[in-house]
């Protein structure tokens, strides 16, 4: 999907994420909300795919920084096919381009189903991130996939996320062990 603006705030934001007041935001039309997905501040408007994967996990296979690596591996997925380079960051959660952040990851699993998810910056939108630490990263730059020189529409790009999503959870699934029987 692609949002209208809105800065969302997770558990990992103690107040300190946005740079300017509620008012400021209100002025310009961008929501702010407090939600319960891991991670700090990020931004969410047009110009970006945003993909909520809704999965159950059994008990065995409820490995949350597995999952993250899944995800960022469906966003890499499409940089490549789009010829951008993108990378994972060791112990940041997304995909970068050298130093500047083309995906945001922030979940959550609540009885073993997933919510929240990523979102994918297809066009600029440097504005709305301006306004707070993304992450919790000071001074952090971000791109998107037309500013590294893959220009496609929104709609193509959220296409290719939904099949990239989908052939990396069907992959994972060979590898993650089935619920055995207790005793």
């Amino acid at each position: 999907m692609e949002h209208p603006s809105i800065i969302t705030r997770g558990r990992g934001d103690h107040g300190a994420q946005l740079r300017v007041s509620e008012a400021f935001l209100a002025s310009r039309g961008i929501a702010l909300m407090n939600v319960d997905r891991g991670g700090g501040a990020t931004y969410h408007g047009p110009g970006q795919v945003v993909a909520y994967p809704v999965l159950r996990f059994s008990r065995f296979q409820r490995d949350i920084h597995r999952y993250l690596r899944i995800l960022e591996g469906a966003v890499l997925r499409v940089c490549e096919d789009l010829g951008v380079s993108g990378r994972r960051r060791t112990g940041l959660s997304g995909v970068w381009v050298e130093d500047r952040k083309i995906a945001f990851i922030g979940v959550a699993v609540r009885g073993n189903v997933t919510s929240h998810g990523l979102s994918l910056n297809v066009h600029d939108v440097h504005e709305g991130f301006q306004w707070i630490d993304p992450c919790g990263i000071k001074d952090l730059e971000v791109t998107s996939l037309e500013q590294e020189g893959a220009s496609i529409p929104t709609e193509e790009a959220a296409s290719r996320l939904a099949e990239a999503l989908r052939t990396v959870c069907q992959e994972a699934t060979s590898w993650w062990p089935q619920d055995i029987p207790p005793g």
